[in-house]
């Protein structure tokens, strides 16, 4: 009988510690990462003149397969190429930051370019990890200088 009164306190400790140790795997689990960007530039067409809108997206890439990734912020260009997109994104885990990359789409295009997407074609460029309060300020973007994407 005395046995089992001196294990009784060691079994609640165990189950108390057990207790707490899925509380934190559950709040870790759950925790995110949120980073908020603003991003100021224009685009520009060294083959002339854009002729349509141009439009940009504010993206996370999120890089596992399951996963698309996630919209930020999205506008489109003034008729002098001027923009300015902001938005938040996260990732899983407190150590994960989102990584921030524009995508415009836009018809600054050869008519000789091997791009089967109609008049309009995607391109891609990254960005740094300056996150707010810090504004990403873009130099003027040469869309026809950027990785074209499908």
């Amino acid at each position: 009988m005395g046995g089992t009164f001196f294990f009784l306190p060691l079994r609640e400790m165990n189950r108390r510690f057990l207790t707490l140790a899925v509380a934190a795997a559950l709040v870790f689990s759950t925790s995110a990462t949120t980073r908020c960007y603003k991003v100021t530039g224009s685009v520009t067409c060294s083959l002339g003149n854009l002729t349509r809108t141009v439009e940009i997206q504010l993206l996370d890439e999120d890089g596992l397969f399951w996963e698309s990734d996630d919209q930020m912020g999205r506008t489109w260009a003034n008729k002098n190429g001027q923009f300015k997109v902001e938005g938040c994104g996260n990732d899983f885990g407190p150590w994960n930051d989102p990584d921030p990359y524009l995508l415009f789409t836009h018809s600054c295009k050869e008519e000789s370019d091997d791009i089967e997407q109609g008049p309009f074609v995607r391109s891609r460029m990254l960005l740094p990890q300056n996150h707010l309060p810090h504004v990403i300020k873009l130099d003027e973007v040469d869309l026809r200088s950027l990785q074209i994407v499908e």
